[in-house]
């Protein structure tokens, strides 16, 4: 259970960094609160996951993919980089 808290507090610790406060801070906390469930549950990241960060802003998804990364969720390849500074896409 302390792995899950210090996850937690990296969470916030990156949301300090983050954007301004908006609606692409509570997009970014979303995702991360998201990812936490799937981090508990002893779940593998879904393999939708690039689309998902695909849905947020190029920083907050950066801040993601990090987070992802350090939390082991996400231990595949690279996410391309241009994928990773490209707008946002709108969800279909």
């Amino acid at each position: 259970m302390m792995a899950g808290r210090l996850f937690s507090v990296a969470a916030l610790a990156l949301l300090a960094v983050a954007s301004p406060a908006g609606a692409d801070e509570a997009a970014l906390a979303a995702f991360i609160a998201e990812a936490d469930r799937w981090l508990y549950a002893g779940e593998r990241a879904p393999a939708d996951l690039p689309i998902r960060l695909r849905r947020l802003p190029p920083a907050e998804r950066l801040l993601a993919i990090a987070y992802l990364r350090r939390t082991g969720l996400f231990d595949g390849p690279a996410f391309d980089p241009a994928l990773t500074l490209a707008p946002a896409e709108a969800p279909r």
